[in-house]
Order: structure tokens, then C-alpha cells, then sequence
């Protein structure tokens, strides 16, 4: 394994002020984001007929509930939105059908004092959201939290004259399962034929048909929406995400336009608030987006699942040793970051209040930044029948380092990871590699917390030019732990 030299502090004052510039100049080099699996077109028509026209459904957010009534914890609060938003997508694109648009219903229920959280699904309150959003049918239903993993999932179509179900679906889903999008695809399809919209064989195979980019941003929308306005910052984070992953959302532009829009309002409306009241709120910001990134790393692990022969067979121990290759790359947050930081950036500098108010130095002061990042990785040796016979922990490293208003990245590139020698007898067959935790966190609760994304690639991506500003603040610091 070659890890990168963990850096230290000093040595800083040369490299800003002698090299600084030049590396301005230069930039970033193309940064890197793993094949997310690309739909394929489909031109051909996606249901006979009409496809349930003139009906007009409103599909409403679910209810959401742990085992034994409690409530939904606050970090999955973001899949009612998520299985809301997905399945008005589906029934718009598949169908004939009018479908109200989730912000359309928010503010009609808001003008009537009834949150959609209080949609408890009794006869009374179907009919009364159905008068209010003048909806035919309301799609509607409850995720409740069965385990630390597993949901069941009750949706429902009903009449909002008579609260008469006309169609519904029950299934058990896991978080992963849920986050693939599929099993919310697979209800789009049962619910569309229950209210007699005849999908043709493309229309099927296209609705079937998931890109992982658009999964994630999916996820990211809805994690944007469930930050609220309370936490400003980590929603202009996951709304930016969203576009990242998925450029067609039309939901997170204009959500994104709009949350940009609030945040300027701090940076020139400093005549409607008094100056301390400013300066809290700016600092809130600050603390949003450091606390956002020490838990959501901008980087990703990928992979190759398929093991090689490492080194030469002992024939006569009857032993032999295999490896696989790993790298460590900036994520499409990476980008996100830079975009975060320039408008909070130059939103605090329309206050002119910069140095004032504390902030000087930051976000050179920011805990993330000019930093050693570490990350202990366990990887497993699997056999043809999924049985572990080896594990392997290493270490990978990253850095962020920022000047100028603008993030630099640089991370442990192409590895190879070698397990121990063995009888050749448990290499027979086609091991396989398994990533099962990075750090404290299994690679479930790495997926489930949007911690470090894990990719597995038949072929590793060539290994990235680092930028000079990265290369040179690493250089220094490597010389300056040898010297030491």
C-alpha cells in the first residue's frame, strides 16, 4: 500500500506567499466522478389509450412513524419527501392523469391552516384536502419504521369525494432499498394499472429503467426540502447536489433560485436587522457548513471487486496471496463545496463586515481545511459461496485545502490492497472484494448517512493529475516530516 504523508502546519507562509499565484492561475484539474450509470432513451409511447386522462391527482406526503407510534426519526424525515416526490414524478411522466405539483398543495393546505402532516387519512380529512385542492383522487399513505433497516410501506389511492380506496400497495423495503429507488418504481407501476393506465412493454422497461445519478439526485432534492429554512446552508447544499447528480430538476433549480435568493437577502439587508442579530446569523452559516462537511466528506472509495495474483505462488507451502485496487476521489459534492463557499462568501462580503464581526480568517480557520483526513478501510476477501476467508484493513488519506476563496482537494490515489498468503485450495474459483466499513462506519451506515459513497468499478479510473497547489502544500509538508 502507499499511503500519503499525513501534513502538518508549518512551512505554510512560503508556499502561500512564493507559489500561491501560480497555482491560482493554473487551477483545478478535471475532477472525477464515477460512471453513475446511464438510462437508456426510450422513444416509443409509455401507455395506450388515454392513459387515465381527465383525472386529477394530488399526491400528498406521507405519514411517517417508528414501531410502537413513536416518531420518525428527524435524519430519515427526508424519505416522506423523497417517496412524495418520486411518486408524483412517475404518475406525471406514465400517465394521463393532471398531477398537482407538491408545492402547489403545500401552500393551498397552508392558506387553510392544515399541514400536510396532519393528513391522517380518515374520510373527513381526505374529503376536506380533496375540496381544498380540488383533486379527484389523493395519493396518499405511511412509511413506517420497522427496524434499524426495514420499512413497510402502506400507500393508497382514494376517491376525495367519497374516501373510497381505488387502488393501494403494501411492501417491506430497506433503506437501501428505498434509496435505489426501485421499490417505489415498482409501486408506481402496480398503483398506474390499478387506476387502469395500460403501460405498453416500453413504458414498463422505461420506468424500470433507474441511472444512478438519478437516484442520488432524487435523494438530494429531498434531502433539501427536509432541511427546511432553519438549516439555510446544508439546504443550498443538497438542493446544488441535486442539480449535480440530475440537471433536469426543474424542482431544485427554482428551489435552489430561491434559497440563493434568501441567503443574499443577509448580505443587503443589513438595514432591516441590527448588527449583532446579522453577525449571529452569519456565524450560523459558518457552523453549517463546517458541521455539514465533517460529517459528509466530499470524497468517494471506488473499488475493483475482481482480486489479481499478488507476487509469485508458493508452490511448495501450496500457498498464494491475491489483491485488488482502490482509490480515493473528490465526489460531486466536491464541487458543490466551492459553489457553497463562494455564496456564503460573497454574501458575507456585501456586509462589509468581514473582519468586524470575527470572521477574517475564515474559512482558512475552519477545522476541515489544511488538515490530514484518515480513513481506516476494512475490505473483505469473499469465495465462490460468499464466505469470508480474509480481511484487509488500510488506510487511505485526504486533505482539503482552501486559498483565495476557492477549495482545493487532494486524496490517496490507486492503491493496490493485498490480503494475506493462503492455501491455494480458498483461491479457487473467483474471489471476490468486499468493502464492509470505513472508520467507525459500516458500508450500510456509510450509504444510509451520505459518510464516504462506495463504488465498485470493473476498472479503476486513471489515476488524477493533482493540482500544483495541492501537490506543493503536500510536498512541503512530506519534507517537513522527514525532517523532523
Amino acid at each position: 500500500m502507499y499511503p500519503i504523508t499525513p501534513p502538518g502546519y508549518a512551512g505554510l507562509k512560503f508556499f502561500y506567499t512564493g507559489i500561491a499565484a501560480l497555482c491560482l492561475l493554473l487551477g483545478s484539474c478535471m475532477s472525477y466522478s464515477p460512471a453513475a450509470g446511464v438510462a437508456p432513451e426510450f422513444a416509443g409511447p409509455y401507455f395506450t389509450g388515454d392513459g387515465a386522462g381527465g383525472i386529477t391527482l394530488a399526491v400528498l406526503l406521507p405519514q411517517g412513524r417508528a414501531a410502537g407510534g413513536r416518531t420518525l426519526p428527524e435524519n430519515e424525515q427526508w424519505l416522506l419527501s423523497f417517496i412524495q416526490g418520486n411518486l408524483s414524478s412517475d404518475f406525471s411522466r406514465y400517465s394521463g392523469m393532471e398531477i398537482i405539483d407538491r408545492q402547489t398543495i403545500s401552500q393551498v393546505l397552508e392558506q387553510q391552516n392544515l399541514s400536510l402532516s396532519q393528513n391522517s387519512g380518515d374520510k373527513n380529512t381526505i374529503i376536506r384536502i380533496g375540496n381544498i385542492t380540488n383533486a379527484q383522487f389523493l395519493l396518499t399513505g405511511t412509511m413506517e419504521k420497522m427496524n434499524a433497516n426495514d420499512y413497510s410501506l402502506h400507500l393508497t389511492i382514494v376517491n376525495a369525494e367519497t374516501a373510497v380506496i381505488r387502488a393501494s400497495r403494501v411492501a417491506a423495503v430497506s433503506m437501501a432499498e428505498l434509496r435505489s429507488l426501485r421499490p417505489l418504481r415498482e409501486a408506481s407501476i402496480d398503483l398506474l394499472k390499478q387506476m387502469d393506465v395500460n403501460l405498453t412493454a416500453e413504458g414498463e422497461a422505461a420506468i424500470r429503467s433507474i441511472a444512478m445519478s438519478e437516484a442520488q439526485g432524487a435523494i438530494a432534492l429531498a434531502q433539501g426540502i427536509a432541511a427546511g429554512n432553519e438549516n439555510s446552508v446544508e439546504k443550498l447544499i443538497y438542493l446544488t447536489n441535486a442539480i449535480a447528480f440530475d440537471s433536469k430538476q426543474l424542482e431544485a433549480i427554482e428551489l435552489l433560485a430561491s434559497t440563493e435568493n434568501d441567503m443574499s437577502q443577509m448580505g443587503t439587508g443589513a438595514a432591516l436587522q441590527n448588527d449583532a442579530e446579522q453577525q449571529k446569523q452569519f456565524q450560523i452559516m459558518l457552523d453549517q457548513f463546517e458541521e455539514h462537511y465533517q460529517k459528509h466528506p466530499p470524497f468517494e472509495l471506488i473499488f475493483v471487486p475482481k482480486t489479481v495474483p499478488a507476487g509469485e505462488t508458493d508452490y511448495a507451502r501450496h500457498e498464494a496471496a491475491v489483491k485488488f485496487s482502490a482509490t480515493l476521489r473528490e465526489s460531486v459534492e466536491f464541487d458543490t463545496m466551492n459553489k457553497v463557499l463562494k455564496i456564503i462568501l460573497d454574501d458575507l462580503k456585501k456586509t462589509g463586515n468581514k473582519e468586524k464581526w470575527g470572521f477574517k480568517d475564515w474559512p482558512k480557520s475552519a477545522k476541515i481545511f489544511n488538515q490530514n483526513l484518515q480513513y481506516e478501510i476494512t475490505a473483505e476477501l469473499l469465495n465462490d459461496d460468499g464466505d469470508v476467508i480474509d480481511t484487509a484493513v488500510f488506510n487511505m488519506d485526504a486533505q482539503l485545502v482552501t486559498s483565495g476563496g476557492k477549495i482545493y482537494a487532494g486524496s490517496s490515489q490507486n492503491i493496490e490492497v493485498q490480503f494475506s498468503k493462503m492455501n491455494i485450495d480458498l483461491l479457487t474459483g473467483d474471489p471476490q472484494v468486499r468493502i464492509v466499513k470505513i472508520n467507525d462506519k459500516t458500508a450500510r451506515e456509510s450509504l444510509e448517512t451520505d459518510y464516504i459513497r462506495i463504488a465498485s468499478n470493473l476498472t479503476l479510473p486513471s489515476k488524477k493529475m493533482r493540482n500544483i497547489f495541492v501537490l506543493t502544500w503536500h510536498n512541503n509538508f512530506a519534507q517537513l516530516s522527514a525532517s523532523e
